[in-house]
């Protein structure tokens, strides 16, 4: 059937549209994912850069330090310190989550076309990532670090509660509830300081209880178990992760990442 003028003029509109949409199909793929960035770009982004320095992690993560501090030394402790904290907390988060934005809008842009700032790109947002989770993990171990200290003090103290042998381990059982629930949770924290601490603190209690245990249902002398909390004394004496608690965020903290891709985005602007 011979094709009507009416009809080829159509075929030809159609495929002239075709032609039309894989054009802006193409120039919209080029300008995403291939366009070299201009000056502007560079620009954009290093204001974005500059504008992550505003929100310090590390700066709100001591305000968060000084506060559970200040709450444990009034004897707040556990979920009451959790919740007195807590403000400080979320506006950590807050800016964490602010700075995360600002790092995808960056990483969203045409500079990463160029192939410099893309590397020093992916150094920075790596150190972002831990940096990141390691103040949130932060935020999650601290009150119960602290709260440690508060709930585990009477278990040292029982002797100050009663004099009768036999009754110290009902009384050291009773003595470490809380202490034994703020060590528990703790030891779940993704630190490995704060959760060896636990981990250790939690089986201390455990075996001087096993002695008081001993004392009480007469299957332990009182020589060696004297013996045994004095070695579970030395133990709790060695198990102070102060030092590695500050040597996993200093490795965790920016090493220049962030400042060494403001440096190319400014020259490169």
């Amino acid at each position: 059937m011979p094709v009507t003028s009416k009809k080829r003029t159509l075929l030809i509109a159609g495929a002239a549209v075709g032609i039309i949409a894989l054009i802006a199909v193409g120039y919209i793929v080029w300008t995403i994912f291939l366009a070299p960035p201009s000056k502007q770009d560079f620009a954009d982004a290093k204001n974005k850069a500059e504008k992550i320095t505003e929100y310090s992690g590390t700066t709100l993560l001591r305000e968060f330090y000084v506060k559970v501090g200040a709450e444990a030394r009034k004897g707040v402790s556990q979920q009451k310190l959790v919740q007195a904290s807590n403000p400080e907390k979320q506006k950590t988060i807050n800016a964490l989550k602010t700075r995360a934005k600002l790092a995808k809008e960056i990483e969203g842009s045409r500079v990463l076309h160029d192939a410099e700032t893309k590397k020093v790109f992916a150094s920075y947002s790596a150190r972002e990532d831990r940096y990141s989770k390691y103040i949130q993990d932060y935020l999650e171990a601290l009150p119960m670090y602290e709260s440690s200290f508060l709930t585990c003090a009477d278990v040292f103290q029982i002797t100050k509660m009663t004099t009768d042998e036999k009754q110290l381990a009902k009384v050291h059982k009773a003595a470490s509830i809380d202490c034994v629930q703020d060590l528990t949770t703790l030891a779940k924290s993704p630190i490995p300081p704060f959760a060896n601490y636990a981990k250790e603190f939690k089986r201390i209690i455990v075996e001087r209880q096993k002695v008081l245990d001993g004392i009480q249902d007469g299957t332990l002398s009182t020589e060696k178990a004297s013996a045994k909390v004095k070695e579970l004394s030395a133990d709790f004496s060695r198990n102070n992760p102060t030092n590695d608690i500050k040597k996993y965020g200093e490795e965790a903290v920016f090493n220049g990442e962030l400042n060494n891709l403001i440096k190319v985005l400014t020259e490169k602007s």
